[in-house]
């Protein structure tokens, strides 16, 4: 596992308009039962705009990264046992949704865990993306099928 702060994201273009979304996360591995951790400060935004206030949109982002982590906790064994820290999120007011957050989650937790997520994998990510394009709305990813992980099982249940 790698080891401190580490910023993941997700960017892709497509007709002309911007897929952006990111988040910066920590990974440690504790004694207890597998748990997320909201220390989003908002550092990026707050670098960007000095009377910065998380709108109700932002607080969309971070639900869907903090939904994203815990879904994972949830379906996939190698992450027992772990504290997944949000520290920061980036996206842009006009193109970002709360899918395109998630998904960076989803990208971070796999990469920092040293199991990238495959080929497949991302064209199955980025489908459900498509998928999933309001601003408005948090995805649900336990309609993500993932799939396909040697020597990380998926929880049953």
């Amino acid at each position: 596992m790698k080891h401190g702060s580490l910023t993941y994201k997700y960017i892709k273009q497509r007709n002309g308009r911007g897929k952006y979304g990111g988040v910066t996360i920590e990974i440690i591995r504790t004694n207890r039962q597998a748990f997320v951790t909201d220390a989003c400060e908002w550092e990026t935004f707050k670098g960007a705009y000095p009377a910065f206030v998380e709108s109700d949109i932002l607080k969309l982002w971070k639900q869907s990264a903090i939904n994203t982590a815990s879904e994972a906790i949830n379906s996939f064994s190698f992450l027992n046992n772990v504290e997944i820290i949000l520290r920061d999120i980036m996206g842009l007011y006009t193109d970002t949704c709360p899918s395109h957050i998630g998904a960076a989650m989803m990208i971070a937790v796999f990469d920092y865990c040293e199991s990238p997520l495959d080929q497949k994998n991302l064209l199955l990510l980025d489908e459900f993306v498509e998928r999933n394009d309001k601003t408005d709305i948090i995805p649900d990813f336990t309609q993500l099928p993932l799939a396909g992980y040697k020597n990380h099982s998926i929880k049953n249940g």
